[in-house]
């Protein structure tokens, strides 16, 4: 429950885990929501682990090519996911 009071500038909140009531001045309040913003979009601006992924969808890539057309490797696949297979019965 957030209440706010015209006159003397302060918001009531009621936090859920909390057994009485908070108060802050709507400054603190709006301070404390504008942080909150700024720290969500620094987070989605955040890109430090993305040449990570980025090479490990090129590693995937090449490991799907390698199974497409290299022979032996692409028996060998189809033979363990047929084993796979026969190991659940068809319902």
């Amino acid at each position: 429950m957030l209440m706010l009071a015209k006159g003397n500038h302060v918001a009531t909140v009621q936090h859920p885990q909390s057994l009485g009531e908070v108060v802050m001045s709507f400054k603190s309040a709006f301070q404390h929501i504008k942080s909150e913003i700024v720290f969500y979009y620094n987070l989605a601006k955040d890109t430090e682990g993305a040449s990570g992924i980025e090479y490990a969808i090129i590693a995937g890539m090449a490991a799907v090519a390698l199974a497409a057309f290299m022979d032996p490797i692409s028996k060998a696949i189809t033979k363990v996911f047929t084993s796979i297979t026969a190991l659940f019965p068809a319902s």
